[in-house]
């Protein structure tokens, strides 16, 4: 008798242990476990007959019953701690199948029923829960309009993936929660899509739309608008001479510079498309840049250079000229009268060629020959005949002559009126250097007489060959700046010498 109890408290301890071991779980349902545990211990107790206590054969048996009774509630222990429906289930099939009574039956059915239930309502939850982050989620890409929106939702999609990767769960719930790598990666990509789609990568901007179009994620956007979206980055931009030909027209004066430079910015730096110095559009925007720089540092009165003509380079590139035109000749209206050195500005409606004339006319009276240099210079650029063809020898044999009567130096500068009358042509009238020499002769006869001596016994001069010129190079012109800014203080002269007339020879 003594052994029967004490057999029968290490039997009851063994369950109590059980019980304790997958309290973690049971306790969502005492009372279902309780009485299965209770229907055991009562079927297990029933299965010792009387007066077999001592015997070996019963001993063996009631051996077996509680042995058996041990490990499938251990085994019922480790599918509750565990949360494996499947083996909980099967554990509690053994369970009715060993043991007949119906009190235990009924009572593994209760806690079957009840964990199920408790199983069904957490997974619910869990649902839930996943549905109100994919619905964040999808709120998020549906409004984001630049990648850093997409941030806060790929770290909640993360944190809700890490917390149920060991929650063990159902084959329903388990889909459940493939959701959210799924969801996760879609968001990666619309947030590819965006940052593409900012910085100009459009062929990468539709891939990730792609990508994000054949993911297995729920839908967290309608793929109606994915395509949409797709097909509109699909459109062609228009072609670099179009934009061009469009900013050009919209650029009718200098103060219209620095819009046409924003706009033409934004197609020179087309992501994925190479461009070099040669480029039409990269060209334009480089002669109206150099363009806007002149004309701001002429408001400023500081010195400066414009271009007139550039390098050559392919065909393609007169167009450029020619649609930068009119604004450069809009400069040289304003920067004539400082490049020329003098006080008439051209009126409103009044033509270039008018403007010349009017200089020349007036240098001409005064024989003013620097101011008819520059003029000629001046014209030569604009025409684009800078270096092409040699300067006139008559501008060198004038300067000289000048020179030489300011300085004094009478008899060389008769010498240098008469060389510029023998250059001839069209440009000075001979009348004019006729009326220098009849001044010079009224009031240095001697030196006169002397001057026109040596040049009529001179020997013709050996015409020094023509230099190269290159005329490919680039055409610039000067502008110099406020004389009240940039002119230093002349020095003060020398006192002159009296002029000495040269010997004869």
């Amino acid at each position: 008798m003594k052994s029967k109890r004490s057999r029968f408290l290490k039997f009851a301890l063994a369950i109590f242990s059980i019980a304790i071991a997958c309290s973690a779980f049971a306790q969502s349902a005492p009372d279902a476990f309780n009485e299965l545990q209770s229907a055991i211990e009562k079927e297990t107790a029933q299965k010792k007959p009387a007066g077999q206590q001592d015997e070996q054969p019963g001993r063996f048996e009631r051996d077996d019953g509680e042995n058996a009774a041990t490990a499938m509630l251990a085994q019922l222990r480790g599918a509750i701690t565990r949360g494996e429906p499947s083996q909980l289930d099967q554990t509690l099939d053994q369970i009715t199948l060993y043991f007949k009574s119906p009190t235990v039956r009924a009572a593994a059915e209760k806690l079957r029923a009840q964990i199920r239930s408790e199983r069904e309502a957490k997974e619910k939850t869990l649902a839930e829960q996943i549905q109100s982050v994919l619905a964040k989620a999808a709120k998020a890409v549906q409004t984001a309009t630049k990648p850093a929106d997409l941030d806060d939702v790929l770290r909640d999609l993360s944190k809700a993936q890490e917390e149920r990767l060991d929650v063990r769960i159902s084959e329903a719930a388990r889909n459940e929660i493939n959701k959210l790598p799924a969801a996760r990666q879609f968001v990666i990509h619309w947030q590819d899509y965006l940052a593409n789609r900012d910085a100009g990568n459009t062929q990468q901007a539709i891939q990730n739309l792609q990508n994000a179009s054949n993911s297995n994620a729920p839908e967290l956007i309608p793929r109606s608008e994915i395509l949409a979206r797709i097909a509109s980055l699909s459109v062609l931009p228009p072609e670099p001479a179009d934009v061009m030909r469009d900013v050009m027209e919209k650029t009718k004066s200098l103060t219209d510079l620095p819009n046409a430079l924003e706009a033409l910015g934004k197609l020179t730096s087309r992501a994925g498309v190479p461009h070099t110095f040669n480029d039409p559009d990269v060209m334009l925007r480089n002669e109206l840049s150099a363009l806007y720089s002149a004309w701001q540092n002429y408001q400023a009165g500081v010195p400066t250079v414009i271009q007139l003509q550039q390098m050559p380079a392919a065909p393609q590139n007169a167009d450029v000229a020619q649609m930068v035109f009119p604004l450069k000749m809009q400069l040289m209206r304003l920067v004539a009268p400082k490049v020329l050195g003098v006080d008439q500005k051209p009126s409103a409606d009044e033509p270039f060629d008018a403007y010349f004339e009017r200089i020349r006319a007036d240098a001409m009276e005064r024989l003013d020959v620097r101011l008819l240099l520059k003029l000629y210079d001046f014209q030569s650029k604009l025409a684009g005949t800078k270096d092409a063809t040699p300067k006139p020898t008559i501008f060198d044999a004038l300067v000289t002559a000048q020179n030489q009567e300011e300085a004094g130096q009478f008899l060389p500068a008769v010498i240098s009126y008469e060389t510029a009358l023998k250059t001839g042509g069209d440009l000075v009238p001979p009348k004019i250097i006729g009326a220098r020499l009849d001044a010079i002769k009224a009031a240095h006869r001697a030196e006169f007489e002397q001057g026109m001596q040596r040049f009529l016994n001179a020997a013709e001069p050996t015409p020094a060959p023509r230099p190269f010129t290159n005329t490919a190079a680039p055409v610039s012109v000067a502008v110099p700046g406020d004389a009240a800014r940039w002119s230093v203080a002349p020095r003060e002269p020398a006192a002159r010498e009296s002029a000495t007339p040269m010997p004869a020879h």
